[in-house]
């Protein structure tokens, strides 16, 4: 990303008052003060709703806001925001909350966004925008700045942010920051911590498994860590090979993809055919370029990108429900106390045993945790025990 950044598209207040909305929509220049009070808690199911998620590459850009609610309306359509030459969105507090979903940032770059300006976000909304390019900024004055035609230095975008993250975000998002930086070999540390600094069970789990170039892991920063298991529900594989393509070509080279699960829904809800609901998703494996169309896996067969499955095969649900199955929920892959990592795409997945524990240890499918200063995992061990056994 560029040292200084100049953006010449305009900015969507998302404003309380829906015909400032829409006269926006249709071209008036609008000010801050003109439109008056933002839209406070704007969800992510209304940057992106369900509706519209079967939908998982640029043609996002036509969607964002759809949902989005103002005076008990809903006044933008389909293209208004890729057509109206926006470049910042401008809201209120707590940008960005609900359910996780890569599919809202995207949506948003995809129409043309490359700057959010709120009070606040939600934490793992922004993450996921420094993940996939977008800045955001809480400093008002940045976007007199921006509006006034200077040309911002990207570190006002870095402030509060730790060191990885300012990487990541000066990479222009976490794929790109992915191709400049090692990835030596991983290695697991056994032993103690040399100064003898006592450790939550966590802290321990984390330290074993972090990067070569990763000393020492402090509460607060930002690390990488090498997952021994991958899983997510196949709803987001066609986003996750988009992206992957996106950054690296075809095929994408897969890690270790034997420790890559798949499952059906995160909802427990009971089966769902989600070959006749989303048959555009069926390359979940074949993106690796491990496998090509017409391969089984598992005893069921791998679909390419588009096409429908047919006859005995039209039911076939593949390999989505090995972890989250209700019938195997209790005899997963994963011990009681997880001592091995495992990275996951949806925060808000149920943990496989139930416990409340470990089940947030990791938020993205990357393998990119940062550890708050206020964790929940910290009083995992609150006997503040040194030993290395754990």
């Amino acid at each position: 990303m560029e040292d200084r950044i100049r953006l010449s598209g305009r900015a969507l207040y998302l404003s309380n008052d829906p015909a400032i909305v829409r006269s926006q929509l249709a071209g008036v220049p609008t000010t801050r003060e003109q439109a008056g009070p933002l839209r406070d808690n704007v969800s992510t199911d209304e940057i992106t709703p369900v509706t519209v998620m079967l939908t998982y590459d640029e043609r996002l850009g036509q969607y964002p806001y759809v949902g989005f609610e103002a005076g008990g309306e809903k006044p933008i359509g389909d293209f208004d925001v890729k057509n109206g030459g926006f470049q910042i969105t401008v809201a209120g507090k707590r940008y960005g909350k609900g359910s996780s979903r890569e599919s809202s940032p995207l949506a948003e770059l995809s129409a043309g966004i490359r700057l959010i300006v709120a009070e606040s976000f939600e934490r793992i909304y922004q993450q996921d925008c420094d993940n996939i390019g977008i800045l955001t900024t809480t400093d008002f004055s940045v976007l007199e700045r921006i509006l006034a035609g200077e040309a911002v230095p990207i570190d006002e975008f870095l402030k509060g942010r730790d060191a990885l993250t300012q990487q990541i975000i000066r990479s222009g998002g976490l794929l790109a920051y992915s191709k400049l930086a090692d990835w030596p070999a991983p290695r697991e540390r056994d032993a103690a911590p040399s100064d003898g600094r006592p450790q939550t069970l966590v802290e321990k789990i984390i330290e074993r498994h972090l990067h070569p170039g990763t000393t020492r892991a402090e509460r607060g920063d930002g690390v990488f860590v090498a997952a021994d298991w991958r899983f997510s529900h196949d709803y987001f594989t066609g986003m996750c090979a988009h992206l992957m393509h996106r950054a690296f070509g075809k095929p994408a080279a897969l890690h270790a993809p034997d420790h890559i699960i798949a499952f059906q829904d995160h909802r427990m809800a009971g089966p769902v055919d989600l070959v006749r609901r989303c048959h555009d998703q069926r390359d979940q494996l074949q993106f690796s370029g491990a496998l090509g169309a017409g391969e089984r896996v598992a005893g069921e067969p791998v679909y390419s990108c588009g096409e429908r499955a047919g006859g005995e095969d039209r039911d076939v649900r593949g390999v989505e429900k090995r972890v989250m199955s209700s019938e195997t929920r209790d005899s997963c892959v994963f011990p009681p106390l997880m001592p091995e990592l495992a990275s996951r795409a949806l925060p808000n997945t149920p943990c496989p045993r139930r416990s409340r524990q470990p089940k947030r240890i990791m938020r993205c499918v990357t393998g990119r945790i940062v550890p708050p200063a206020r964790s929940r995992l910290a009083p995992l061990n609150t006997s503040g025990c040194s030993a290395s056994c754990c």
